[in-house]
């Protein structure tokens, strides 16, 4: 599976998915099935609850999200 930009995922990845209102959300790739994936979304930061600040996604398509780089490559 690929990112928008064409790089491969896979589970454990930090991304950014497209969570809705033109928003990037944060998130870690949590499983993997055919072309979708599904993704452990930060999608309420400032929330001091883990139970209400992180949200699990359907399935999504790699197009919805873009790698992280995490070599530290600028």
């Amino acid at each position: 599976m690929k990112d928008a930009a064409g790089n491969a995922l896979s589970v454990g990845d930090k991304v950014y998915i497209y969570w809705g209102h033109n928003e990037l959300c944060p998130g870690v790739v949590q499983s993997i099935q055919g072309n979708g994936a599904k993704v452990l979304v930060d999608s309420w930061p400032n929330h001091p609850d883990p139970e209400h600040r992180y949200s699990l996604s359907k399935w999504k398509s790699g197009k919805c999200m873009l790698k992280v780089d995490t070599n530290g490559a600028a």
